[in-house]
């Protein structure tokens, strides 16, 4: 017999099937969640049941519980995301280790570029910062960015997408299959850096190349941005450097045991 989550003893079928139910509950309160994350101007009850396939009456159910966590709010008939969610969203934190590993080498990467430097992780497809760095600043930043509408354009959205095979549906919207193609060939090198030359905005310029564990997973990106119409090539050879240093840092880290 098992002890479970209401304090009451049950057999492991009834266990099991009770774990089943909660799942299922779970399932369907994060679906509706993630549908309300994706529509700023709310939705109508229908509208969620279209969109999510669960039925009416869960909709309802679901929606009374999360109301009463705030973690939806209703405005006349239609449904947004609650301020709980909103909170626990900004505090999302990076991985500490890679933290530790991407501080220094971002600060002196920062200071020979003179541009400005961030590290971004994937994360449910967006695109989070790790930290951030200006030259001659020792303050690192931490916190969210949502880059959704241009992330495909930008050079860290190349490397983060590219480098993950179940994300390059993501590119198709901005690049041509030829340009994926040759995106993933640069990525494979033993020095891969991508170059954004006003791709994502005019006026900006960036380069970025990805930080891997030693098997070879992209963890991570660094990106050094320019005001400018056009980027140096030494800014992209010192980006190369810099990712050079995260990996060996991250090589001696914990990481290996996450």
């Amino acid at each position: 017999m098992f002890l479970s989550d209401d304090g009451d003893f049950v057999e492991p079928t009834e266990r099991s099937a009770s774990v089943d139910s909660s799942r299922t509950v779970l399932q369907g309160a994060f679906s509706i969640l993630e549908t309300l994350a994706h529509a700023p101007e709310g939705l109508r009850v229908m509208e969620l049941v279209v969109a999510t396939g669960l039925p009416k009456t869960t909709v309802r159910r679901h929606i009374a519980q999360l109301l009463e966590m705030n973690a939806v709010r209703k405005v006349g008939t239609r449904y947004l995301v609650g301020s709980t969610l909103a909170t626990l969203g900004s505090r999302w934190q990076p991985d500490a280790a890679l933290r530790r590993a991407v501080t220094g080498p971002v600060h002196r990467l920062a200071d020979l570029s003179r541009t400005m430097v961030a590290v971004h992780v994937l994360e449910a497809g967006q695109l989070p910062m790790v930290t951030v760095a200006i030259p001659h600043s020792r303050t690192a930043l931490v916190q969210p960015a949502d880059l959704t509408e241009v992330a495909a354009r930008t050079a860290v959205g190349r490397v983060l997408f590219g480098t993950q095979p179940d994300q390059l549906y993501r590119l198709r919207e901005s690049w041509s299959d030829k340009e994926i193609r040759q995106l993933r060939t640069r990525l494979a090198e033993p020095r891969p850096v991508v170059i954004d030359q006003q791709d994502a905005a005019v006026g900006i310029c960036c380069a970025a190349a990805p930080i891997r564990l030693p098997n070879g997973d992209c963890v991570a990106a660094v990106t050094a941005m320019v005001l400018s119409r056009t980027l140096r090539p030494v800014i992209a050879d010192l980006v190369v450097r810099a990712t050079a240093d995260i990996n060996r840092a991250l090589a001696h880290s914990e990481w290996d045991a996450h």
